[in-house]
């Protein structure tokens, strides 16, 4: 596999995941292994530091974000403890911004708006609850979104975040009709030969753990897939 790699330093470096791939392999204590010998983003990322740098000996890599699974865009690893305390840090108070991309086949009611909702993880699902109300156990996701242009049957739709979760994006626009293509797990019906979901990080900005410059890293996507192919000219 040949890594795309957007940033590597001696602090950190960030990879755009293909969609589809694992970023890790869960805990030992998850019940829900993959199969074994599933490539993940961190065995790829940890091949190319070898291959580039020639180590001898083990790696430090800790991920601090990703897109889930099912999506692509920017993954980001810390190459050391320090590096990755401060920015789980920043993450936490949440001082990251995320862009995300996204096609829909349903169009939103308002062209722009603020989604404000409460997520709470089903575990035996494996997908976010969604509530408009606070309620035990949940954690408020805020989503800023506009519809950036309507082609071929696809809504391109541009979120933005800074306290981004685990399927929040999918499970937010789910809720206000909009599944993201090829998203089954959220009722996506429209794109049942999908083997993604249309989903993707393009932007990531952040504080360098370092340097404690303000960085953006961007992600392209795949320009030669039938349904981004459309929508390769919007990209900067």
């Amino acid at each position: 596999m040949t890594l795309d790699i957007l940033q590597d330093d001696e602090y950190l470096i960030a990879a755009n995941k293909p969609a589809g791939l694992l970023p890790v392999l869960p805990p030992p204590t998850d019940k829900r292994q993959p199969a074994a010998g599933t490539p993940t983003l961190l065995d790829e990322v940890k091949k190319y530091l070898l291959k580039r740098y020639k180590r001898e000996g083990g790696i430090y890599l800790e991920l601090i974000c990703t897109p889930d699974t099912e999506a692509g865009g920017i993954a980001l690893f810390a190459k050391n403890n320090r590096s990755a305390q401060r920015l789980k840090t920043d993450l936490q108070n949440r001082k990251f911004l995320f862009e995300f991309w996204a096609l829909s086949a349903h169009r939103p009611k308002l062209e722009t708006g603020r989604l404000v909702h409460f997520l709470r993880y089903a575990y035996d699902k494996d997908m976010m609850q969604v509530f408009t109300t606070h309620q035990p156990n949940t954690q408020k996701a805020v989503l800023q979104y506009e519809l950036l242009a309507a082609l071929a049957n696809s809504n391109l739709l541009v979120a933005h975040t800074g306290n981004y979760l685990p399927q929040q994006v999918r499970a937010q626009f789910a809720r206000i009709g909009c599944p993201i293509r090829g998203d089954k797990k959220y009722g996506e019906t429209k794109t049942p030969s999908a083997k993604q979901t249309y989903l993707h990080l393009c932007k990531l900005t952040f504080t360098h753990p370092h340097s404690e410059q303000q960085i953006t890293l961007s992600a392209k996507i795949d320009e030669k897939d039938n349904y981004w192919r459309f929508f390769a000219h919007f990209e900067d």
